[in-house]
């Protein structure tokens, strides 16, 4: 699950980040709107902020940070059990030739 918006206000403005379809992300306060083409952008400007104002960096420090859960089959590739399956025939097939060279070893 990935979010797309996020809004927020407090007692004189109105906050939003929403990602668009093609990637960018708008910042909007109270109608005004700043475009970032790339996610990196949005990154650079929040780790610009923590060293401009150093007592947001500690305030962020002590609130804990919600965790999303992602889905554990998005990480497993559609492949896989063909993998596992090509994996499991050359250990076999590693096992058999083993037994076949160590049996024409004692009958020679």
């Amino acid at each position: 699950m990935q979010i797309k918006e996020i809004v927020w206000a407090d007692s004189n403005s109105q906050y939003s980040f929403k990602e668009k379809p093609d990637g960018s992300i708008e910042l909007s306060v109270d109608g005004q709107i700043v475009n970032f083409h790339e996610r990196q952008a949005v990154e650079a400007l929040i780790g610009a902020w923590a060293f401009f104002d150093p007592q947001s960096h500690s305030q962020a420090e002590e609130q804990p940070n919600p965790r999303v859960i992602e889905n554990p089959s998005s990480s497993v590739s559609t492949d896989f059990p063909k993998k596992v399956r090509n994996s499991i025939f050359v250990m076999v097939s590693l096992g058999v030739t083993i037994l076949i060279i160590d049996a024409l070893r004692n009958i020679i």
